[in-house]
C-alpha cells in the first residue's frame, strides 16, 4: 500500500521516498537482528539514522524543488 501511496508524487520525488524507505527498512531489520551481539554500539548508530530520513520523506512529499 505504501508503494502505491509513494507512486502518486512526481517521478524524481517518488523514486526518493522510495529509496528513503527501502534503507528504513533495511537500517530496522539490521539494527534488530545486530543489536544483541555487538561491543559497540553500530548497530544503534545506523538503526536510528532512519528518524534522521523521516523529515527529509516529508519534504520531498510535500515540498517542491
Amino acid at each position: 500500500m505504501t508503494t502505491l501511496l509513494i507512486a502518486t508524487l512526481p517521478f524524481p520525488h517518488s523514486l526518493y521516498v522510495f529509496l528513503i524507505m527501502v534503507y528504513c527498512y533495511a537500517a530496522e531489520v539490521f539494527y534488530q537482528v545486530k543489536k544483541r551481539h555487538q561491543h559497540y554500539p553500530v548497530a544503534q548508530l545506523i538503526g536510528r539514522t532512519d528518524f534522521a530520513l523521516f523529515p527529509v520523506a516529508g519534504y520531498l512529499c510535500t515540498g517542491r524543488m
